[in-house]
């Protein structure tokens, strides 16, 4: 409900200086820029990255964004700033070989087939040295990381996410089954009862159906995978108004401590 404030005090505020503590017409910004890193691997790759922190003077739960292959971390910035303004840290990377990660070893663009393969299977270096750099920040949680991944990245993450016990819950954006080297429905099998959230384009559906079946087989048929249709196409997905609605709510549902319990 607006709150109508009465003529008098209207005029009051129009007369009085900014610096009395007068709401001006310049937005405050609600939360900070992210902070720009660079991140090392354990072969010595150099990872350009964006940290994004939210105002809070306590521990909060990361979240690790993972871009498609071929693609970038300015793509996720979106869905970062909305889990930042929510109470959780994001970290935004560009995988090797992508965006600002680009080297002469590793160049995306300038890499046949059999190139592209070798390097994405190295990509997991980079989700671990990510998942490093956020356990030695003073502002997040150590043993609460989630990870969301889109596209080709959805099946990086979850092969990521076998190995690190610290992962709560993942996000699958636009999932592809299989993919240079990565098999998805291998890995959610084996996780089996994990949080998942699988978000499937506007006609994108058979493989989110194929998943959730999968999954829901490997956990004694207890279902666990929730699924969210948009109503954007694949070429729209990452600017759909209720991508980062569903998914921000979700991860705050499994991630943060909820009062009374």
């Amino acid at each position: 409900m607006t709150r109508v404030l009465p003529a008098a005090l209207l005029a009051a505020c129009a007369l009085a200086p900014a610096s009395a503590g007068v709401v001006t017409s310049t937005p405050l910004r609600a939360e900070s820029a992210p902070e720009q890193v660079h991140i090392t691997t354990h072969d010595k790759q150099t990872l350009a990255a964006d940290l994004y922190l939210p105002r809070k003077k306590t521990r909060v739960p990361a979240v690790l964004l993972v871009h498609d292959a071929g693609g970038q971390r300015s793509e996720l910035v979106r869905l970062a700033e909305s889990l930042q303004k929510r109470g959780l840290a994001a970290l935004t990377l560009d995988l090797r070989g992508h965006g600002e990660s680009k080297s002469e070893v590793y160049d995306w663009e300038e890499l046949d087939e059999h190139g592209r393969r070798s390097a994405w299977a190295f990509t997991l270096r980079d989700l671990e040295a990510a998942a490093a750099f956020l356990r030695g920040r003073k502002e997040v949680h150590t043993s609460n990381l989630s990870v969301i991944g889109v596209r080709a990245g959805a099946a990086l993450a979850m092969r990521y996410t076998v190995g690190d016990d610290n992962v709560r819950a993942v996000v699958l954006i636009d999932p592809e089954g299989k993919r240079l080297g990565f098999s998805l429905a291998q890995d959610v099998k084996e996780l089996a009862g994990l949080p998942t959230l699988v978000v499937a384009p506007k006609g994108e559906t058979t493989i989110t159906e194929r998943l959730i079946e999968v999954g829901h087989e490997a956990n004694d048929g207890e279902e666990y995978i929730v699924r969210v249709n948009l109503k954007s196409e694949r070429a729209g997905a990452l600017s759909d108004k209720r991508l980062a609605t569903e998914v921000v709510g979700y991860l705050r549902e499994q991630v943060l401590p909820r009062r009374g319990r």
